[in-house]
């Protein structure tokens, strides 16, 4: 019988093992009708990832549905297949697939899952799963609740796989509409329980849901509200992990719409994580709709919390030093619009109690920005140490803003400061919780205060207030009696004079991202120098929440200890934490201050952190393609074009100083620099202001061209150089990253100037990253004149060099590590001046011999004296020669000073030397044509005594002039007389003048050179090969041809001709090829007769000519009607 009956008992279980079998069959076949690969929640939890810590998460709370894709941060990842560490992923048991995942072809099979627990990979063994490959390369998983608690399924980020984000994985900030309906009218209700702040963990999560458009908050059908972050405290779930809170207060119902910051809170820490934005509305009947949306995903399972608006608060009641010592009923409170709260008091439990109003909260009617009194004691610096202050015994009354030497300063939050530091007294009073911002009006903090001991009392909590111009002001009140000689600690800041949003420097430094490894970065930064952050040309800004260890390039990411501010907020100041692996928040660096921009970006004014191996962090969760910077419209006024004047110049010039972009295109900064350079000589052209003015003038042309080059710079990797030419302005920028490796110092050269910068050391010193700028003005010595710069000894001063200018823009620690070597070149002559003056030089050298020699063979046969001309010559040979030489060899001669001195004062000596008898021969001349001159006219004198004494250069021109007068044909035909007339101003010296001219003109210049190179030549012309004397000694004439010549003109006919009433001395001589007019007959006789005296030997010849002109020239003076005889 017993037989039969387990033969039946196993008959039943084989059929309902049968049954079951069959039964998960028919589920199975009937639960992938649809393709999960098109039907599945996109499961976007970063806190899964393998590198995440632990969090205490268990997904045996969540309430699984179907399939799901793993996302990181929007992009693809699978689950992990093989072992992972404990306390990972969320979690303290890690789940991972054991067993491969499957290929397309292998279509839905089912894994097992292990939960890693004390060292064993697979202490525990979780129900399975089933898993799908999908076209994409991506997986699906049907996750079921997990037989385990805590243990949660984990994403490996070593799978990341990018992809464009899902529109329904994707998490945003609400963005304001123009709302054209009364969200209050068409709000949906939710009204889920366990999103009360009485709520436990219940694995909900809010990132799942899809949220759209505008709701109204109910708790079991009561109108509920989300609880503002000022009621928060640690234990708040709200059916989730992180309850997720209402920065600020409720709008009221003539607010309208406004926009919130939703705060996360996890962990034991209020308001630690900031979400997306979401907009409020008060509605009519005392409620309100919010516009949710999907908090920020790297918040883990964020809930938005719900209060029916009315919270249970404890009383306490203070026995001593016990400041809770009795514990009364507690009671319900309700924050109004308005500012103001109501409370449902009950009938205390014990007697002689009472309900207290703080005095501290009273509304203020004037603002306390424009009552406060000023506090500037030295002392309560955290600096300072214990100096016997005790701030028990001051009598304070009223509102007080804090200084410190001068410099504004706040109270120093608690939260900054691990350790104890002194203000003066013994124990150091710090503010709890954040300086409040401008919309939140006056706040009450509590005060802490701390002593050697390490040990925290509570004071009397005071009333803070933040002002416009980013300072803060205090309601102080009496600390309390029981910490020993308390006093309020102050810390000093810097408030920019400019706007920060305005004048940052990018750091574009792909390592500190939140999801870089490894690395030993170590932030050096020194204040005063604001930065904006970028990720690969994509804005970002520094993460609110916990970083893992060993991320953003170095060991300890830095992560900002708060919200971001708002663009009303201001400047604010914000804690710094690093996490030490079991503390998010172990080590604190010092505070920064942070600053919201138009544009959707932050600046953080980054100070270096209290010790090695910490580094700043990029929060690449929140990339944001950065807008690029809008070129800015530089233009010059119409009036500008036509009449330029000073102002149309400062103009110009503030608008480049108001650029407020940090990276422009080349060919902009080149139209910019052209705008500039060419004020810069209309200002030289219009401006007559004092060297002081024009001194300042071109130092704002050097600022505005660093300025504009500063623009050029870019973040690189390795290396970038930018060259720019332009008209007198020549640029050259050199930049360096992380990654650029020069074997040798660089080298920046431009217009025979190089300067030698060392800037691998430069960037190690500013996170791997340095630039320089190199420019050269060669126009800048018109406005920087020498004679500016003052000097000790009274000398004369001259520029002998370009301008230079040496900038490293965008370089934050300008420290040199090694000395920048300029090398400047003096200012030559341009080349081909240079080639000139050798040719020249040699040429007039050459002709020189040649005229020495002349005179050396001719001097017995020459009737003139020859003195002046021959030392003359040997006086310019020898001061071109040795000035030909010297220019060749300066460069040998430059190490000689004393080589030097005695050169000068030779050239020195040749050249007066050749002005002396330049000043002879001058001399000699005007003798000459004087006497001349007497034998036509008695009366009239050409020259007065004084004019001998004029030395200089009008004397040779009036005495060419003269002789060009007198003596018509006394240097040949009508062309060879203006030709040796104007050599003849050659050989005087004259063109020595043009040296006052000179400067700035290159063609006086090649006149100049040429022409006082040439004396020498011109003086072989003249006085050799023009002179009839050198001609007939050669036999160019003869004496029978030259007497007969003289005779026919003198016999053809000589007339009187009356002029104006009186009988001139003009002579008209007619021979067979025509008439001919002889204005000075003196010129004529001059050089007939002096050529037959002094070349030929027939006397008789000579003396028949004599006695016929003398015969002529007594006819010319006679008086009396003229005759005329053929």
């Amino acid at each position: 019988m017993s037989r039969n009956i387990i033969h039946l008992w196993t008959w039943v279980t084989a059929v309902l093992l049968t049954i079951i079998t069959n039964s998960s069959d028919t589920n199975l076949a009937t639960a992938t009708v649809n393709d999960p690969c098109d039907d599945y929640t996109p499961l976007d939890q970063p806190w899964r990832a393998t590198n995440a810590t632990q969090l205490l998460i268990c997904d045996s709370n969540f309430n699984w549905n179907g399939w799901y894709r793993l996302l990181y941060y929007g992009m693809s990842v699978r689950m992990a297949d093989s072992c992972v560490n404990e306390a990972r992923c969320g979690t303290y048991a890690t789940l991972w697939l054991n067993g491969p995942h499957p290929q397309i072809e292998d279509g839905i099979i089912t894994l097992g899952v292990c939960g890693s627990w004390a060292s064993n990979c697979c202490y525990f063994r979780s129900t399975q799963i089933r898993v799908k490959a999908c076209p994409g390369n991506y997986t699906v998983y049907e996750f079921v609740r997990p037989n385990v608690c805590t243990a949660a399924y984990c994403a490996d980020v070593n799978t990341i796989i990018p992809t464009n984000p899902l529109a329904n994985g994707t998490s945003s900030a609400v963005t304001p509409q123009n709302i054209t309906y009364d969200p209050c009218n068409i709000s949906s209700v939710v009204d889920n329980t366990w999103r009360s702040v009485s709520s436990g963990y219940s694995g909900f999560d809010d990132t799942l849901v899809e949220w759209s458009g505008w709701y109204r908050l109910n708790l079991q059908g009561k109108i509920a509200q989300i609880p503002e972050s000022d009621w928060c405290w640690s234990s708040m779930t709200c059916g989730g992990y992180t309850a997720l809170l209402l920065g600020g207060s409720h709008p009221r119902l003539q607010d309208g719409i406004v926009t919130r910051e939703i705060y996360g809170s996890n962990g034991g820490r209020c308001s630690s994580q900031k979400s997306n934005s979401i907009q409020v509305k008060a509605c009519p009947g005392n409620y309100y709709v919010y516009r949710l949306v999907k908090p920020a995903v790297s918040i883990p399972m964020p809930t938005y919390c719900a209060e029916d608006g009315i919270v249970t608060r404890g009383v306490c009641g203070r026995s001593g030093t016990d400041y809770c010592y009795f514990g009364s009923t507690p009671i319900r409170v309700k924050a109004c619009p308005g500012k103001y709260y109501v409370y449902e008091f009950v009938r205390t439990l014990i007697c002689n109690a009472a309900y207290c109003a703080a005095a501290t909260s009273i509304n203020i009617n004037s603002d306390p920005c424009n009552v406060s009194s000023v506090l500037d004691n030295t002392w309560r610096s955290v600096s300072t140490g214990f100096s016997g202050y005790d701030d028990t015994v001051v009598e304070w009354n009223g509102w007080y803003r804090l200084y410190l030497q001068g410099r504004s300063a706040q109270m120093p939050e608690r939260v900054f400061y691990s350790g104890y530091v002194s203000c003066g007294g013994y124990s150091s009073l710090l503010l709890e919780g954040p300086h409040p911002l401008l919309k939140d009006g006056v706040v009450t903090r509590d005060v802490y205060g701390s002593n050697p001991q390490y040990i925290s009392y509570k004071s009397n909590p005071i009333q803070v207030k933040a002002c416009p111009g980013n300072y803060y002001v205090y309601r102080l009140v009496k600390p309390a009696v029981s910490l020993p000689m308390p006093t309020y600690c102050a810390v000093a800041f810097n408030t920019p004079s400019y706007d920060p949003c305005n004048s940052y420097t990018f750091l574009d430094q792909p390592w500190r991202g939140t999801n870089e490894t490894g690395g030993s970065n170590c932030d050096y930064f020194y204040g005063n120098v604001w930065y904006r952050l970028l990720y690969k040309g994509m804005s970002v800004r520094m993460p609110e929440s916990c970083v893992n260890r060993s991320r953003c390039g170095t060991d300890v990411g830095l992560w900002l200890n708060g919200s971001h501010p708002q663009i009303e907020d201001g400047i604010i100041t914000r804690g710094v934490c690093g996490n030490s692996g079991s503390d998010c928040c172990f080590y604190r660096s010092y505070p920064i201050r942070v600053k919201a921009c138009p544009g959707n970006y932050y600046v953080y004014e980054f100070v270096g952190p209290n010790s090695c191996y910490l580094a700043y962090c990029a929060d690449i969760t929140l990339l944001t393609p950065a807008a690029e910077t809008p070129v800015p419209n530089i233009t010059v006024a119409t009036e500008c074009k036509d009449n330029f004047t000073p102002k149309c110049g400062e103009d110009l010039f503030n608008q480049l100083e108001n650029i407020t972009a940090q990276v422009l295109p080349p060919q902009v900064v080149v139209k910019y620099l052209d705008m500039v350079l060419n004020t810069q000589e209309q200002l030289l052209k219009v401006e007559t202001a004092s060297p002081e003015k024009m001194a300042s003038y071109g130092n704002t042309v050097l600022n505005r061209t660093e300025k504009l080059v500063s623009t050029l710079v870019k973040p690189t990797e390795t290396t970038d150089s930018v060259n720019i030419s332009r008209n007198g302005l020549d640029i050259q920028v050199f930049a360096v990253g992380p990654k650029a490796s020069l074997n040798e110092i660089p080298q920046l050269r431009i217009s025979s100037t190089q300067m030698d910068i060392d800037l691998i050391q430069i960037s190690k010193n500013n996170d791997g990253s340095a630039a320089a700028a190199f420019m050269s003005f060669s126009n800048m010595a018109s406005m920087l004149k020498p004679n500016f710069f003052n000097t000790t000894n009274n000398t004369v001063k001259t520029m002998m060099s370009i301008v230079v200018s040496a900038t490293l823009p965008k370089t934050t620690n300008m420290q040199l590590p090694r000395p920048v070597n300029f090398t400047l070149e003096h200012i030559e002559s341009d080349p081909l001046l240079e080639l000139l003056n050798t040719v020249a030089v040699a040429v007039g050298l050459f002709f020189l011999s040649l005229s020495l020699l002349t005179f050396a063979l001719c001097h017995q046969h020459m009737r003139v004296n020859l003195t002046p001309l021959i030392n003359l010559c040997i006086s310019l040979f020898l001061a071109h020669l040795l000035f030909l030489l010297t220019q060749t060899f300066l460069q040998y001669m430059r190490t000689n000073p004393l080589l030097c001195a005695v050169l000068a004062g030779v050239l020195h000596f040749l050249f007066l030397s050749a002005f002396v008898w330049m000043f002879f021969e001058a001399v000699l001349l005007l003798i000459s044509v004087k006497n001349l001159k007497k034998i036509q006219s008695k009366q009239k004198e050409v020259l007065s005594w004084k004019c001998l004494i004029v030395i200089g250069y009008v004397i040779p021109l009036i005495v060419v002039g003269v002789s060009i007068g007198l003596f018509h044909d006394g240097y040949g035909s009508e062309q060879i007389l203006i030709f040796k007339t104007l050599i003849q101003i050659v050989i005087l010296g004259c063109p020595w003048i043009l040296g006052f001219f000179v400067n700035g003109s290159k063609v006086l210049g090649i006149l100049f050179l040429f022409l006082n190179s040439q004396q020498g030549t011109f003086i072989f012309l003249v006085h050799c090969v023009l002179n009839q004397e050198w001609c007939h000694m050669w036999g160019c004439s003869s004496l029978p041809e030259a007497v007969e010549q003289l005779w026919q003109d003198i016999d053809q006919c000589v007339c009187y001709k009356k002029q104006s009433g009186t009988w001139s001395g003009s002579l008209w001589v007619l021979n067979a090829t025509g008439q001919v007019f002889l204005k000075d007959f003196s010129l004529l006789w001059s050089d007939h007769f002096s050529s037959i005296l002094t070349s030929h030997s027939d006397q008789k010849a000579v003396q028949e000519l004599a006695e016929h002109t003398l015969l002529l020239l007594q006819t010319l003076r006679r008086d009396g009607k003229p005759t005329c005889t053929h």
